[in-house]
Parts: C-alpha cells; sequence; structure tokens
C-alpha cells in the first residue's frame, strides 16, 4: 500500500484545546455526512453484485468520468430509473481513487502511467449521444 498523508504513526504532534496529544490531521473527517456515505456503500454493493468486486479498478478516468457525466445529465433530465446522484457520486469517487493510484488525467486527453494515449472528451461525448440515440444510455 502507499503512503497515506495523515494517516502515519510518525504524523505532526498536535495538542488539543483541552491539552490532549494527538497526531495531525489534514482533512475533516468528521465533515464527511454519513447519509452520503450509506449512500455511496449501497451503489458500490450493487457494482459487486452486477459486476465484481473491484471491477471499476479495471476502468480508466476516461469511463469514471464518461459514466459520472451521464448520471449527472439523467438526473437534470428528471429521469428516475436508477439512482443517478448516487451513481454519478461512486463514479467520482472511483475516478478520483484512480487519480491517487497514479492515473493521469490531463486536459482533454488521458494518459495512463505508462503514457498510453486514450482519448478525448469529444470521443466520450459522441458515444454518450450515441448510445442515447439508441436507447441504451447505461454504455
Amino acid at each position: 500500500m502507499g503512503d497515506l498523508k495523515g494517516a502515519s504513526p510518525d504524523e505532526e504532534i498536535t495538542v488539543t484545546d483541552e491539552g490532549g496529544y494527538q497526531s495531525k490531521l489534514e482533512g475533516g473527517f468528521h465533515l464527511v455526512d454519513g447519509r452520503a456515505m450509506f449512500r455511496l456503500a449501497k451503489v458500490l454493493k450493487y457494482g459487486v453484485d452486477k459486476y465484481a468486486r473491484n471491477n471499476w479498478r479495471r476502468i480508466r478516468i476516461e469511463g469514471h468520468l464518461n459514466h459520472a457525466l451521464m448520471h449527472v445529465y439523467a438526473y437534470l433530465a428528471e429521469d428516475g430509473e436508477d439512482d443517478h446522484l448516487g451513481h454519478a457520486f461512486a463514479r467520482m469517487m472511483m475516478a478520483v481513487a484512480m487519480e491517487e493510484e497514479g492515473q493521469v488525467f490531463r486536459g482533454t486527453e488521458i494518459e495512463d502511467p505508462l503514457g498510453d494515449q486514450l482519448g478525448s472528451f469529444r470521443e466520450i461525448r459522441a458515444n454518450w449521444e450515441n448510445a442515447t440515440k439508441r436507447g441504451t444510455t447505461r454504455v
């Protein structure tokens, strides 16, 4: 596993207002909304049941962004067939995780750590438009 900033036993020590000592944290984990995390977990469980555990790690950032955008647009179009906001949230989490693991996204082109060029947002949009014309928005 990699180094997580703020999770090492060697982090800087801070003193609380009450005089307690603890490791300094960069994030506000207490600010994360619990209900949103439950919704995310439900969507992730659905994905495991439908595909496989960690299948999403075999999809590039481009694919996660494409699906996240589709879910956002479906939500904005008031489609009620799916938990579109929950799925968009999950796909954005997946894209961030892939970036944290070293996949690189630059401008309109995406590169993996080996430098393979993948495509552009124009391709993503064209694929999405073609899928919606066919009535298969879950590409």
